[in-house]
């Protein structure tokens, strides 16, 4: 699926889009909000200020995401992981992403980057291999950085 047929859908009103191929798509400033993108494969997708607030990504495929800025509040990132088929935030980069309320449990955010993000999730892990710098922490404490955890 392209990011315009997507859109094109989305604004006539669907929301339903689980297991879509949307690798390398541009939805930089999109309205996405209540999208469902379960299963979705997002790989190295432009989401640069995009609002995807109470969308489902549940075991999207995340890798390389340029997403900086995005807004992912209530999101659903659940069963995000390095070991499920559609499944990871490898190389993703969330710079100043907003991550309030949402979802990572059973995730694994490994690799990623969110420097000077929100991250006041609802459930999940501060995982392994991840890069935070400047960043709200879930806890609410501010990490500085650069900080890794491994």
């Amino acid at each position: 699926m392209t990011a315009e047929e997507l859109l094109k859908r989305y604004s006539a009103g669907e929301r339903y889009f689980s297991g879509v191929d949307l690798s390398e798509a541009q939805l930089n400033h999109a309205m996405l909000e209540g999208v469902n993108l379960s299963k979705a494969n997002l790989t190295n997708a432009a989401l640069f200020m995009t609002n995807l607030s109470s969308a489902d990504l549940s075991g999207a495929r995340l890798d390389g995401v340029h997403a900086n800025g995005v807004i992912l509040r209530n999101v659903n990132l659940r069963g995000a992981t390095a070991t499920s088929e559609y499944a990871s935030f490898l190389g993703a980069d969330f710079t100043g992403a907003d991550l309030t309320g949402a979802d990572l449990s059973k995730s694994d955010a490994h690799g990623a980057n969110f420097t000077s993000a929100i991250l006041r999730w609802n459930r999940g892990p501060v995982t392994e291999n991840t890069f935070y710098r400047n960043t709200i922490m879930p806890d609410g404490s501010f990490e500085e950085g650069p900080l890794t955890i491994d």
